[in-house]
């Protein structure tokens, strides 16, 4: 992990819920406790890991200007 959040004290996540955090993962928005969830979670399961490896392929296929536009959707939305 990349925080000084200890394992012990991390949340547990569902895959659900860190599927739906990966493009905020992505892209360095989450705050330090739920990245470190998302973290912890990814150490352990292959299917999130998957998903993760598939965002990182289609984000490097998108323009910068829309990734932009994107997460200043969510942000003003959330």
């Amino acid at each position: 992990m990349t925080d000084d959040t200890p394992k012990s004290e991390v949340q547990a996540m569902s895959c659900e819920e860190v599927r739906d955090l990966l493009y905020l993962y992505l892209c360095d928005e989450l705050e330090a406790e739920e990245k470190a969830a998302v973290e912890s979670h990814l150490e352990g399961c292959e299917e999130c890991r998957k998903a993760l490896s598939e965002h990182q392929v289609l984000r490097g296929a998108l323009p910068s200007g829309f990734i932009n536009r994107k997460l200043f959707y969510y942000s003003k939305n959330a």
